[in-house]
C-alpha cells in the first residue's frame, strides 16, 4: 500500500516547482534580451570609432541584410538591404560623420521636404522622380538610404524608426 504524502513534503516539491519555473522565466528574459541586442553588422566594423554606426534592429520586410557586403572606407560606412523579389529596390545605407554645421533648412534654401521624427533622429525624405532616397540626420551621424527603384514610405520610415547607434 501507498505511503501519504506528508503535507511538509508537498510544500517542499510545490517550492522547488515554482523556484524552478521562475529560474526558467528569468533565464528566457535574460536569453531574449541578449537576443535583442545582438548586432546585424560585423563586430569589427561595429568596434571601430571613426564614424558613428547606425542600423536597424531588424531589416524591413521582404529584405535582408547583405552584411558580408558591409564596407567601411574612412569614415564612410556603406552596407545594403536586398529585397527578395525585385533587385532594383535593394536599399544601399551609407553613414557618415554629420559635418559641423550642417543646417538641412539652409541646404533646402527654405523649401518644403517631408519630415518623420524618429528616436534616432529626423528623417527627409528627398526623393524626386523615380528613385528613392532619404536621409536620417542622427544628430552625430547622417545615415543615406538610397535605391534605384520605388521604395514605399512606410518601409523607409520604419527602417529610420528601427535605427540604433550600435558604437
Amino acid at each position: 500500500m501507498e505511503q501519504p504524502v506528508s503535507p511538509r513534503s508537498r510544500r517542499s516539491a510545490i517550492r522547488a516547482w515554482g523556484i524552478g519555473l521562475v529560474g526558467l522565466v528569468v533565464a528566457l528574459a535574460i536569453g531574449w534580451w541578449l537576443w535583442s541586442q545582438r548586432t546585424p553588422l560585423p563586430a569589427d566594423i561595429v568596434g571601430q570609432d571613426s564614424v558613428p554606426v547606425y542600423a536597424a534592429a531588424r531589416a524591413p520586410e521582404g529584405y535582408r541584410l547583405q552584411a558580408d557586403q558591409t564596407k567601411l572606407a574612412g569614415d564612410t560606412l556603406t552596407y545594403q538591404y536586398r529585397q527578395d523579389s525585385d533587385m532594383t529596390r535593394d536599399i544601399t545605407v551609407t553613414v557618415q560623420p554629420r559635418p559641423t554645421g550642417f543646417d538641412m533648412a539652409q541646404m533646402t534654401e527654405g523649401g518644403s521636404i517631408a519630415t518623420t521624427a524618429t528616436d534616432a533622429g529626423t528623417l527627409y525624405n528627398l526623393s524626386a522622380g523615380q528613385g528613392t532616397r532619404y536621409l536620417l540626420d542622427a544628430g552625430d551621424a547622417l545615415v543615406f538610404y538610397t535605391s534605384t527603384g520605388a521604395i514605399s514610405t512606410a518601409t523607409m520610415t520604419d527602417l529610420a524608426k528601427q535605427a540604433r547607434k550600435l558604437n
